[in-house]
């Protein structure tokens, strides 16, 4: 008898790869961007970040309907049916799967962050050398009026 929680577990994995691959997909753009730096959009970075977003909320909903669908194979598996070797090869497959791509996904948030990191890392440099620059303008215009307050010498309190 086949279990109706496996063949929803079968779909729900499924789903789960089918938006893994699309975030796969938007962290290839996003790497391009990254890379590219003539390409640099923060317009589009926001963009791609929000599709991301999106997708990774509809992976958490799938991973928490897993959660639900094991009790439910957890539940009929206690009732005494038995899941049919067909079945159990899908769902197994379909594991395998998810665990190469979601690999594949977390080597690419991994190579992402680092690139963030090196270009958050130089706009810091930039701003504190912008600081810096700006602190010795300040302290050059500073000096510079105060030396302009020189006495003069042409009264002499002698008189």
């Amino acid at each position: 008898m086949d279990l109706s929680s496996v063949k929803r577990a079968e779909e729900n994995f499924g789903n789960t790869i089918n938006a893994l691959e699309e975030v796969k997909e938007v962290n290839k753009l996003i790497l391009s961007i990254l890379t590219d730096p003539t390409a640099y959009s923060e317009d589009r970075y926001v963009e791609l970040m929000e599709e991301k977003t999106k997708l990774i909320d509809r992976i958490e909903a799938l991973n928490s309907e897993s959660a639900d669908i094991y009790t439910e194979l957890s539940n009929e598996m206690k009732s005494g049916k038995v899941i049919s070797d067909d079945l159990r090869n899908g769902v197994l497959k379909k594991i395998d799967s998810l665990n190469l791509i979601s690999a594949d996904t977390e080597k690419d948030e991994k190579t992402i962050r680092s690139l963030m990191e090196k270009m958050f890392s130089k706009e810091r440099e930039s701003i504190k050398a912008a600081h810096k620059n700006s602190g010795a303008a300040i302290n050059y215009y500073q000096t510079m009026s105060e030396s302009k307050n020189v006495q003069s010498m042409f009264y002499d309190s002698k008189n």
